[in-house]
């Protein structure tokens, strides 16, 4: 039955994000796509460069949640950045260790699921879309749009609840 209900509860979430992207916002993100110039770093070299400067200023405690350049608040356009501004160093690295621990668990799950069963194929794409998370970060902050932070937060919790049903499994074979 626990099976049952994480493969449904995948279904809804692929099909709540197809669903969502397939709104009419999706075509602003597509506009935003066919604007960026491949042949610069458009906005991000000059961002990344104030922010690291900021950063500078508190890498310990950060600035707090309200962040700005001059007169114009700016996102970092990286989630990794984002938090170095905001908490410091040490809760990026917080935040790192909970990414970490997140990922020890996806790739714990592939081995201790059978590869012919369910639970080893939902493992395999949960982290591939966890990696896929991961290195999208390093350009993008997903705390910008509120929609996306939940479906990070829901991928977090699939990884967890699918490693938690393996080690019970396991322990029960």
């Amino acid at each position: 039955i626990a099976l049952q209900v994480l493969m449904w509860s995948l279904v809804v979430s692929v099909v709540v994000v197809v669903l969502y992207k397939a709104l009419p916002s999706s075509a602003q993100i597509l506009e935003r796509f066919a604007a960026t110039k491949v042949a610069t770093l458009d906005t991000r070299d000059f961002v990344w460069h104030k922010f690291w400067q900021y950063f500078l200023d508190k890498p310990i405690v950060g600035h707090g949640i309200v962040y700005s350049l001059g007169s114009y608040l700016f996102f970092p356009h990286s989630t990794y950045f984002y938090y170095l501004l905001t908490m410091g160093i040490p809760g990026c690295l917080a935040y790192l260790i909970l990414i970490a621990s997140v990922l020890w668990k996806g790739f714990r799950s592939e081995r201790l699921a059978p590869p012919e069963g369910k639970l080893f194929e939902i493992a395999v794409v949960l982290n591939a879309i966890l990696i896929t998370f991961i290195v999208d970060s390093i350009k993008i902050e997903y705390l910008r749009y509120p929609n996306y932070q939940l479906f990070v937060w829901l991928l977090f919790s699939l990884i967890v609840i699918v490693h938690g049903l393996l080690v019970k499994k396991k322990a029960m074979a």
